[in-house]
């Protein structure tokens, strides 16, 4: 029999839904509005003259879908205000602008990227104000509250350097499946990125790394699928390895609460498949750095399985697999660390500047099952 508390339950929920839904909707269909900042703050006296505000054309977007944003800068003061850019060509005034942005659960977020655009250096007159359209920007599913800094010691009005911080922004980005045809531009698109992983720049630019690891991030309800293939087929050792650590990254519990993007530990029995018969010792290594932050998602099948491969991997050629192996014990089987002391008694085990490391960690696992932490 029905309780009168389910069915009102089950009712509620069914509006919620149906809100959601509707909210959804509502939002996709919305048409992109006129460029509206919003009324300026009163002056106070400590204040930097210059403003700045950021504006989007919409608030609610799709999944994928680029936001246009825009910031006002206005002079509100008696003298001159320089707004100098960077000495990178494409870097423009953007170069100069810190972004904060939180995520739905209020976590800041490191996800939006953004493409190219230049912007002219320009003097900013009393009273004067001008409105430079900034990189479109994609942003992870959710409410996204956006704010920027702009600050630079080259800037001047009076001699004093800037530090100006916008207003508050709200961007609300909407999931919703994928046709075939966006399936296939995005795939297009994750080739042209993974190509970029077997550029000889790619392992020198830490910016160029970035954008590349965000943009699957971002898309990590999308991007798993791609990125497990690539495990499983690339030929190339290192694009395969640079897979594996972005896998890594995609279920780290840590970084996903941190930055706002959706956790997925699904590729688990591809990394582990990986791990076994990888013969390339550097894509032997990411695998099992990535390995651990799918660790506390796995059943006791996987769990199992990992188990056997590191404690194999113990007597690998390579003496970096070796440690990495080691290290995996300790932080996933730290009841198993004996099997670790045993071969650390063996000094070729590990170089000595690395052999600390593990000792130190093999330590502080002992000391708290002495003081009755873990049983």
């Amino acid at each position: 029999m029905t309780s009168q508390y389910s069915i009102s339950f089950q009712r509620n929920l069914n509006v919620t839904i149906m809100r959601v839904v509707t909210f959804a909707l509502l939002c996709l269909k919305a048409e992109a509005q006129p460029i509206v900042f919003s009324p300026l703050p009163p002056i106070k006296g400590n204040e930097h003259p210059l403003v700045m505000q950021l504006a989007t054309k919409t608030n609610c977007v799709a999944y994928r879908s680029p936001v246009e944003v825009y910031a006002r800068l206005i002079n509100r003061g008696q003298e001159q205000v320089e707004l100098p850019l960077d000495s990178i060509p494409w870097g423009g005034i953007e170069s100069k602008l810190k972004w904060t942005i939180l995520n739905h659960a209020g976590k800041r977020s490191a996800l939006a990227w953004t493409t190219g655009f230049k912007s002219p250096h320009f003097v900013l007159m009393p009273g004067e104000s001008v409105t430079i359209k900034l990189h479109d920007r994609l942003f992870p599913p959710g409410t996204n509250t956006i704010s920027a800094m702009y600050t630079t010691e080259g800037a001047t009005a009076g001699g004093k350097q800037i530090e100006v911080e916008s207003n508050t922004i709200q961007v609300i980005v909407v999931e919703k499946p994928l046709g075939d045809e966006e399936k296939m531009v995005l795939n297009k698109e994750y080739a042209e990125l993974t190509q970029y992983m077997q550029s000889s720049v790619y392992e020198s630019d830490e910016r160029l790394r970035g954008i590349v690891k965000k943009k699957f991030l971002v898309g990590s309800p999308y991007s798993v699928p791609y990125l497990r293939s690539q495990l499983l087929s690339a030929r190339s050792p290192t694009v395969r390895s640079h897979t594996a650590e972005i896998l890594g990254d995609i279920a780290n519990r840590e970084k996903s609460a941190e930055f706002g993007f959706h956790r997925d530990t699904s590729a688990a029995d591809a990394v582990l498949g990986r791990l076994e018969k990888e013969d390339d010792p550097l894509t032997k290594q990411a695998l099992l750095q990535a390995i651990f932050w799918f660790s506390d998602a796995m059943d006791l099948k996987q769990r199992s399985q990992l188990q056997t491969a590191i404690t194999q991997l113990l007597d690998h050629p390579n003496e970096d697999v070796r440690f990495w192996a080691a290290f995996d014990i300790l932080r996933v089987f730290p009841e198993n660390r004996q099997i670790v002391k045993e071969r650390l008694a063996n000094f070729t085990f590990v170089r000595e500047t690395i052999r600390p490391i593990l000792i130190q960690r093999i330590k502080a696992e002992d000391e708290k099952r002495r003081e009755g932490v873990i049983k």
